[in-house]
């Protein structure tokens, strides 16, 4: 039963499907709670807590992790503690039974606390407002918090400083966060990516050291009330299916002007073929009626006249075309999105101005079909003497059915050959990650039988809508 044995671990470890052998060789015995994030251990300074069923974590390390930005605030007498990632925000006063997640009130069961001078913070809360999963092992008091299911695990690296006058006083706080794609195959496309983002990173650092003379000109002016500049960069991934990236920097400044900017910079990856895709490499411009320019162009157009009808007049094709090269994009799910970021073609106060294509498989050359389906089927051949089967699956989050058909006899050209079709039909039931394995075995018989086994990941939203992420090859789970 060796086969077994490492399936089951496999299962545990990477798709947390049905133990802890992951976090705990055994039982704990200190009482102390652990806390893993996409199975790596969390290290903190003040123990987490337990108060009326709720689990309180530090604030910092919890965030840190997940690559947001981190800020404290007094306001008058309220303290206030901030993350930002991308273009989602959260803040928490401290002893306050509330929260605001981009600027929506979220009731809290246990207030935010101060011990031993950190913040604790109840954790299912603000990990699920950024859609993470959240999974509570009473037994050896272990939490295990999952971002959503992606092909290639991406960890967020961060470099910061903190940029001082000659009196200690801080005149620049500055933080980036940067991707690391996990890399276990060696694919050289993927360190090329790496080392792009953490120089990326660094130079955005660099770029906050070059305004130390602006920080203390303004400091000189403004005494006691100066307010140190704002550095933040931090990413977000809008797709991670297998075979393609698309990642969005957000470069938040905030230098003491009128208002903080954000800058928006996207790319997105062809694994497969190690290159980074543009816009003419996402959209098939010959099943356009006009060029690609034309049509990016007269997009926008339109989103001007819908957003602002009396300023028609000013964004007209002539006007926009003048701009397109600063369209940038990136991928989601189920679409294209173009976009300008503040300023670069309308005045600040318009923000963002983006655009979104649906996906079209007419249109797209990513694939993006089985992406928020109401249910998956595998359709595979099976052989004489053997059958396809599911040994493994989250079953709090899918189900499925299986259908066997017999080729007629006519049909089948020697022993050697499939002898009929397995359909297998998978549909969600429960938000979150999902995995299983399918395998090719001997009827009646285990999966130390198989001579072909396939790992398939989901990610399941609130609607039971499926993402196929990732569909590989698993015959090492049998080594």
């Amino acid at each position: 039963m060796k086969g077994k044995k490492v399936l089951s671990l496999f299962l545990a470890v990477a798709l947390c499907l049905s133990s802890m052998t992951a976090f705990a060789a055994g039982e704990k015995s200190d009482g102390k709670i652990s806390v893993f994030y996409n199975d790596e251990a969390l290290a903190f300074d003040v123990e987490p807590v337990i108060e009326n069923g709720r689990t309180l974590v530090p604030f910092r390390a919890i965030f840190e992790t997940m690559g947001c930005a981190v800020n404290y605030i007094q306001d008058g007498g309220r303290q206030i503690v901030s993350a930002r990632r991308a273009n989602d925000s959260l803040f928490i006063t401290i002893g306050e039974g509330k929260m605001y997640f981009n600027d929506k009130e979220i009731p809290l069961d246990v207030p935010a606390k101060i011990k031993n001078g950190r913040t604790l913070v109840p954790l299912r809360a603000i990990t699920e407002a950024f859609e993470c999963e959240v999974l509570w092992y009473g037994d050896i008091k272990t939490i295990a918090i999952y971002s959503p299911a992606e092909a290639y695990v991406v960890s967020a690296e961060k470099v910061s400083e903190t940029i001082k006058a000659d009196d200690g006083s801080v005149l620049i706080e500055a933080v980036a966060y940067y991707p690391v794609i996990g890399n276990p195959t060696e694919i050289p496309y993927l360190d090329e990516i790496n080392s792009d983002y953490k120089r990326d990173a660094e130079k955005f650092i660099e770029e906050a050291r070059e305004k130390r003379e602006d920080a203390l000109a303004l400091k000189a002016q403004m005494g006691d009330s100066f307010i140190p500049f704002a550095y933040e960069l931090t990413f977000e991934q809008t797709y991670n299916i297998w075979g393609n990236l698309s990642f969005t920097n957000y470069k938040y400044i905030d230098i003491g002007g009128a208002h903080p900017s954000t800058i928006m910079e996207s790319r997105t990856f062809c694994i497969g073929l190690g290159e980074e895709m543009s816009i003419s490499t996402v959209l098939d411009e010959e099943r356009l009626e006009t060029s690609l320019s034309k049509y990016v162009t007269n997009l926008f157009v339109e989103k001007f006249k819908e957003t602002d009808p009396d300023s028609a007049e000013i964004y007209t094709y002539d006007y926009v075309n003048e701009y397109i090269g600063y369209v940038r994009f990136y991928i989601t799910k189920n679409s294209l999105v173009l976009y300008f970021n503040q300023g670069e073609v309308a005045p600040y106060a318009f923000g963002v101005v983006s655009v979104e294509i649906p996906y079209d498989p007419e249109l797209f050359q990513v694939d993006m079909r089985y992406n928020y389906v109401d249910e998956y089927v595998f359709e595979y051949e099976y052989d004489k003497g053997y059958e396809w089967k599911i040994f493994e699956y989250h079953e709090e989050k899918l189900m499925f059915t299986e259908e066997n058909t017999d080729y007629p006899p006519e049909e089948i050209i020697s022993e050697f050959y499939p002898v009929g079709l397995s359909k297998i039909t998978v549909k969600g039931i429960k938000k979150g990650n999902a995995a299983l394995i399918l395998a090719h075995v001997r009827k009646g018989e285990g999966i130390e039988s198989a001579d072909k086994i396939l790992l398939a990941s989901f990610y399941v939203d609130e609607n039971n809508k499926l993402t196929l992420i990732s569909e590989e090859d698993a015959m090492f789970l049998l080594d």
